[in-house]
């Protein structure tokens, strides 16, 4: 059996914590077309580095206030 690891930088595991999220909840509803469950993974990856980037941009952080 081939191991894989990973070492994900802190951003990347707050991103995969949101697409899993929104993954999951994508497989639980139903759906109208058929869209494979990759596409739905990409999908959900895509959605979850929007909010990111959103989030960036209309949030100000503690840590960005001089």
């Amino acid at each position: 059996m081939t191991r894989t690891y990973l070492r994900l930088q802190e951003t990347e595991g707050y991103l995969l914590a949101a697409a899993s999220r929104i993954f999951a909840a994508r497989l639980h509803t139903p759906r109208t077309e058929a869209v494979s469950d990759d596409d739905l993974m990409q999908q959900s990856i895509t959605e979850a580095i929007k909010l990111a980037k959103l989030i960036d941009d209309t949030v100000i952080a503690d840590s960005e206030v001089d």
